[in-house]
């Protein structure tokens, strides 16, 4: 049972342009999504809203307490507490866009994946 509502997204259409996924995403945090333009990421988010006039979700990334908002969420999306979103950063806005997403439980260890972020560019070949 998921303790957050149901945030589906506007009515915005899945798009098509976005390029093929290979499945692999770096894990970012707010403060690294910039650097990533025209790649896909993987990133730990708590939503806050759903902004219906952009289509877009609004939240928290877990491991900064920044807002972040993703573009294009599907109708219907269901959406926990706490959910890894698989994004794509458009190359010329910098925005997330909308690609797949997975709930977590409740009870998220938040310093655990901060830590984790700090071992990903030490070691990226693990991650």
């Amino acid at each position: 049972m998921r303790s957050t509502p149901y945030l589906g997204g506007g009515a915005r259409a899945t798009t098509n342009n976005l390029p093929p996924f290979t499945g692999v995403s770096p894990r970012v945090s707010s403060r690294s999504v910039a650097i990533h333009r025209g790649e896909y990421v993987s990133i730990v988010l708590k939503p806050t809203a759903l902004n219906t006039q952009r289509g877009s979700l609004e939240a928290l990334c877990v491991a900064t307490d920044e807002p972040v908002e993703v573009m294009g969420l599907p109708s219907g999306a269901e959406v926990a507490q706490v959910n890894e979103f698989v994004c794509y950063v458009n190359p010329s806005s910098g925005e997330l866009e909308y690609f797949q997403h997975g709930t977590y439980n409740d009870e998220y260890d938040v310093e655990t994946y901060r830590k984790l972020l700090d071992l990903c560019p030490k070691f990226p070949q693990l991650f």
